[in-house]
């Protein structure tokens, strides 16, 4: 009777010091990953940007009445928001967006979901790949 708690014990011991290295494994990969991840970014956010404002302003047009707004390029990172529907002098708005700042979260969400120790590649890459997809929609 005895040795029954004893074999209890010994199959919880695993599971609790699993438990106990899966933080620090998971912060690790976290910090390893966030380097090729942000890399990764920087080397699809000229593509992205283009894509987000294209596909912005094809939404927006959607719903307005008249189709006046236009979201033009300045540079590789910002954009100024136009209406057709005003005088040149009055047609930018005087602020215009960075467009980097709309989806550099994305950054962190590959590191953080590729990061998870425990869980094969395939499943990380996977899982990841509808985070990306829910995140482009959103």
């Amino acid at each position: 009777m005895s040795r029954r708690p004893e074999r209890a014990a010994a199959r919880r011991e695993p599971d609790a010091e699993r438990r106990r290295d899966w933080l620090p494994r998971f912060v690790r990969n976290v910090l390893l990953l966030l380097i090729p991840a942000w890399a990764l970014w920087a080397l699809l956010t000229p593509f992205y940007n283009r894509f987000l404002l294209q596909s912005s302003q094809n939404l927006l047009h959607l719903t307005e009445r008249p189709a006046a707004t236009q979201f033009v390029r300045q540079g590789a990172d910002d954009a100024l928001i136009s209406r057709r529907d005003l005088p040149p002098a009055k047609s930018m708005l005087a602020r215009g967006i960075r467009v980097t700042d709309l989806h550099f979260h994305l950054v962190l969400l590959g590191a953080l979901f590729l990061a998870v120790p425990g869980v094969p590649w395939r499943r990380r890459l996977e899982n990841v790949a509808w985070a990306l997809l829910i995140a482009v929609f959103f």
